[in-house]
């Protein structure tokens, strides 16, 4: 849990969990993903072990290759980082 509070809101972490967020219905592979944000897959695997370490992300390993997806307690973080940033943006969510 200490990486979570560590985690800057301007940072590629958040950018990873706001968009696993935006497909709660299955679970995203990499490149997809990295194609959402202009990025490699490579740097998106790369961005998403410590979430995955922290609990924030979960990974599925298929035949298929990896997969992502926002676990619970990202999702959780994610709402009371989105909450803080309206509160000090004065209702503004970025």
């Amino acid at each position: 849990m200490r990486y979570v509070n560590g985690v800057p809101k301007e940072s590629i972490h958040l950018e990873l969990l706001r968009a696993l967020a935006g497909h709660p219905e299955r679970a995203a592979a990499a490149p997809e993903i990295a194609k959402a944000l202009g990025a490699s897959p490579q740097f998106v695997v790369a961005k998403l072990r410590p979430l995955v370490s922290a609990g924030l992300v979960q990974k599925h390993s298929s035949s298929g290759g990896r997969a992502y997806t926002i676990s619970a307690e990202g999702r959780d973080y994610l709402g009371r980082v989105l909450r803080l940033d309206q509160m000090n943006n004065g209702g503004a969510v970025g």
